[in-house]
């Protein structure tokens, strides 16, 4: 191998050594370039580092590949967590908007039925607004009904008598209209219901003393209180259509009233069968949805509301129909209180029914009344709120001072029962 003298110290300590000739340390070097010496043993050496690095950059590719392909795993599942997000999120903006809408749609539908009582097959329900009527509530009125409402101004006004009949529990009041022609032989203040008294006897009588009982949280049924035979021809037919005409829009987008068509037709097309007064009613309900297409209209029958069963078969249309029956302690001296019942059994297997006169004397068969309410889940107003009217919830007392009335067996007997609601 050629030699080279790298460092001229090192060449001295050599030459001072004994075995190393005189001429060895005097004679010429042979140059040789660094690049070739490095290229040699550096080659060598920087081949064994560079294998060494390759071999650490190999293990490192390998780390490297690993490393790569965990980095494209990584980025792969990065990118898919993105996509799988972008896709979340876009699926949820989507549901959301899809939620958005429907709801929107359910507001828009149910905002001006919120708070409306409804018919529900044989129940009543109220609206609450969420779009969903499987969980709106089951609603039972239960209440008293006064005299007529013009006269009630000569009995202590509506305000006392309401303040009195707050003290029960009560959530409707019946608030009945004698017409011009049918003021059943007593003298009303005004001379009942006409074209011509209108407008005063809403303003000064009906509508203050709703406004009151809504005020403190009762429904209120305008009754038109015919107590008549009625044909489709007759001149108290003008009058019913005149009546619901002129009422039927006043109270049209008030969910807290109810309008009971006529009280109780005695003799209805000559007959007593419903299917002879269906046709003649469902004329009056026409014209209540021409202007009133939501409030509950209460539907009576034949024989002083006492023959509904035909409504299974042969129904009113128009929606929100309650038929409505009375029955009284009386009905039990013979067999038409089992009839009643039976009525009211048939016409409630399908629709709504409301008990909207009911009363007596005798405990016994007012339980048998009550139980039939009970018992069938219906609503009602008993009859009637007054000290002389009858039957009388009161007696005795001031006329005009309702505070002072004294509370009969009868008005005992429906305080207890109004309790249970």
């Amino acid at each position: 191998m050629t030699r080279q003298w790298i460092d001229p110290m090192l060449r001295i300590a050599i030459c001072l050594l004994p075995f190393v000739s005189a001429e060895a340390c005097t004679g010429e070097d042979t140059p040789v370039t660094d690049t070739e010496n490095n290229g040699t043993d550096g080659t060598e050496t920087e081949d064994s580092e560079i294998g060494d690095t390759e071999t650490d950059s190999s293990s490192d590719g390998t780390d490297g590949t690993d490393g790569t392909e965990t980095e494209d795993t990584e980025t792969e599942d990065t990118e898919t967590e993105d996509t799988e997000t972008e896709d979340t999120e876009t699926e949820d903006t989507e549901t959301e908007d899809t939620e958005t809408v429907d709801t929107e749609t359910v507001d828009t539908e149910t905002d001006s039925a919120t708070g409306w009582l409804y018919t529900s097959g044989n129940l009543i329900k109220m609206n609450d607004g969420d779009g969903n009527p499987a969980d709106d509530e089951t609603v039972i009125l239960h209440g008293v009904s006064m005299i007529d409402i013009t006269t009630v101004s000569t009995d202590g006004g509506y305000q006392a008598q309401l303040d009195r009949m707050a003290q029960w529990n009560v959530n409707l009041v019946r608030m009945p209209v004698y017409p011009h022609d049918n003021t059943h032989g007593d003298t009303k203040p005004i001379g009942g219901w006409s074209t011509s008294n209108a407008d005063t006897l809403f303003n000064t009588y009906l509508d203050p003393a709703v406004q009151y009982a809504k005020s403190k949280g009762m429904y209120v049924i305008v009754d038109l209180h015919y107590i008549m035979d009625i044909t489709a021809t007759s001149a108290n037919n003008t009058t019913v259509r005149q009546f619901w005409t002129d009422m039927a829009p006043r109270y049209a987008d008030d969910p807290m009233v109810l309008y009971e068509v006529y009280n109780e037709p005695i003799n209805t097309g000559g007959t007593q069968n419903w299917n002879d007064w269906q046709p003649i009613v469902q004329d009056f309900v026409d014209i209540i949805r021409g202007h009133a297409p939501q409030n509950l209209v209460l539907v009576g029958g034949p024989k002083w509301s006492q023959k509904i069963g035909g409504c299974a078969t042969n129904p009113v249309t128009g929606g929100n129909i309650v038929y409505v029956a009375h029955l009284y302690s009386w009905h039990y001296y013979g067999a038409d209180g089992a009839d009643i019942e039976n009525q009211v059994e048939t016409c409630h297997a399908a629709y709504p029914v409301m008990l909207t006169e009911w009363g007596g004397d005798n405990t016994t068969q007012l339980g048998y009344i009550a139980a039939l309410i009970r018992d069938n889940g219906l609503s009602f107003t008993g009859w009637a709120f007054h000290n002389t009217w009858g039957p009388a919830m009161f007696s005795g007392g001031t006329d005009d001072v309702p505070s002072t009335w004294n509370v009969t067996t009868w008005g005992t007997t429906i305080d207890n029962f109004l309790d249970e609601y």
